[in-house]
């Protein structure tokens, strides 16, 4: 497969992740933008690490066994990270009201910036796995530390 394929496979799983929460309607517009630049970008990563170069080019970017290690990491820091990027959303945004309003605007500028970081943090891992998922169905498969493992 290629990116014709992975990018967009990478931006729809990103947005069904964000239709799965609670209220996605509540999310931020530079959170939801975030979460889908980051489904894009990790969608490409794979082919980032192994560039495409031959038709056996899988090698520890698209194997298992760092993917899941990777997964394993991301579910243990991801959290914490999110929670401290909106935390310092929130004391941002607070700031920015304590000023008067044609003041605001760097303090919206640096809130939004900081959505769409935390929005990233949340699409990026999204598209790799739609790139692993993808490349898993082909006759290749996925090798499970790199090519011939």
């Amino acid at each position: 497969m290629n990116r014709n394929v992975h990018t967009p496979a990478g931006v729809v799983l990103a947005a069904v992740q964000v239709l799965t929460e609670a209220d996605p309607a509540a999310l931020p517009p530079a959170e939801l933008a975030g979460r889908l630049v980051g489904g894009a970008l990790g969608s490409r990563l794979p082919d980032v690490i192994d560039p495409p170069t031959h038709p056996g080019h899988r090698g520890v970017g698209h194997a298992v066994v760092p993917a899941v290690i990777a997964a394993l990491l991301i579910l243990r820091y991801a959290p914490g990270l999110q929670d401290t990027l909106r935390s310092e959303v929130n004391a941002v945004r607070a700031r920015a009201e304590q000023l008067p309003e044609d003041a605001r605007w760097p303090y919206q500028l640096s809130a939004a910036a900081l959505e769409f970081v935390l929005g990233l943090s949340t699409g990026l891992p999204v598209g790799y796995v739609s790139h692993l998922a993808l490349d898993a169905t082909t006759p290749a498969g996925l090798p499970l530390l790199k090519r011939g493992i």
